[in-house]
């Protein structure tokens, strides 16, 4: 677990190089902003603004941002905060302004010594960027918040920005998943792509089928050789899935920082955890051991069961943040069982 969760580490560090290899990051060139991604635009006076740590901070009416995150993300700069709803007291403002970009993540941000720091976007996604971009700017010299006078104007160039986690193959847990999307959040990425089912392992609690994961979740990549019982003997209580509740968590925790949740659910083909656990879900002959499997290609579920109104898919749906897709199958294998010869998926 150890090994997979220092992977992860390795995967960021190597993104923030990729996006640092544009950018001018030397901290004592007033001229030049380290921030990544780089802006599209960023006008810089050469001057600085000085602050205290102590801000009050004003947030649009029309901007759904969460309060916390926004506190929590300037608190880790060494600022503390308070709230107010009166905007000529703030020294932070982020506000909506639909005529600052067509983008609907772009923003605008200024940073002045007498009029404080204000973000304008279009959407509360681009003025969570904007506050990304401010967190990268800050500095602090003893009780002073140290900015560069400076006008950001930035929009992503591209839609969707993602980072894709294989949990089927190697688990890591709620808590390195967030620590992911806060990794993701600081680097403007926005969708959040979550492989929680394929061969090696089912990942995601449904209660009608507990041994969907009684079963199916008790395998990795490296240790496909193992039955359930023998998973038992050598990781004793080790927990391989996330319960519904720890999904809605994780959906809302990314949601928070403006990430989309965008799990793959492999059906009908790449099914043994599923077919392992309950082998009547497969369309053709049973597996030889039911409770030891590895890729087992041609063995796929009926489609009624996949379908938004079957028996498995139906709670995954209920899921915030849950779309649903289909995956590549074996058209002979599934034509082999008359219940499923002549469906269409």
């Amino acid at each position: 677990m150890q090994k997979n969760k220092n992977m992860i580490g390795k995967l960021i560090i190597t993104a923030c190089l990729l996006f640092l290899s544009g950018v001018n990051l030397t901290a004592r060139d007033s001229n030049t902003l380290p921030v990544v991604p780089k802006p599209i635009h960023a006008e810089v006076s050469g001057s600085h603004a000085r602050f205290g740590n102590e801000w009050a901070v004003h947030v649009d009416d029309k901007a759904t941002i969460d309060r916390d995150y926004i506190a929590s993300v300037l608190e880790e700069q060494g600022i503390r905060v308070r709230f107010t709803n009166a905007r000529n007291e703030a020294l932070l403002t982020l506000r909506i302004d639909k005529k600052v970009s067509k983008n609907p993540e772009g923003y605008r941000l200024t940073v002045s010594p007498k009029k404080g720091v204000t973000a304008f976007a279009p959407t509360a996604d681009g003025l969570l960027h904007a506050l990304q971009t401010l967190r990268q700017v800050v500095s602090l010299e003893g009780d002073q918040v140290v900015i560069p006078s400076c006008t950001v104007t930035d929009e992503p160039a591209f839609p969707w920005r993602a980072f894709m986690l294989d949990e089927s193959r190697h688990f890591h847990g709620m808590e390195t998943v967030k620590k992911l999307l806060d990794e993701m959040a600081y680097l403007k990425m926005n969708r959040f792509h979550w492989h929680l089912v394929d061969d090696p392992g089912w990942r995601i609690e449904i209660k009608k089928y507990p041994e969907l994961t009684a079963i199916g979740s008790k395998r990795d990549f490296s240790h496909r050789d193992l039955s359930p019982e023998e998973w038992d003997e050598r990781f004793p209580g080790k927990k391989m899935f996330y319960t519904q509740e720890e999904i809605r968590e994780i959906v809302r925790y990314a949601g928070q920082r403006g990430i989309q949740v965008m799990p793959e659910i492999e059906v009908p083909g790449h099914a043994s955890a599923s077919i392992a656990a309950y082998p009547w879900l497969g369309s053709t002959l049973p597996l030889a051991e039911p409770s030891r499997y590895r890729a087992v290609h041609g063995r796929e579920q009926p489609p009624h069961l996949f379908r938004p109104t079957g028996l498995v898919h139906q709670p995954v749906l209920q899921l915030p943040g849950i779309k649903r897709g289909e995956d590549d199958g074996v058209e002979r294998d599934h034509g082999r069982r008359p219940s499923t010869r002549g469906t269409t998926w």
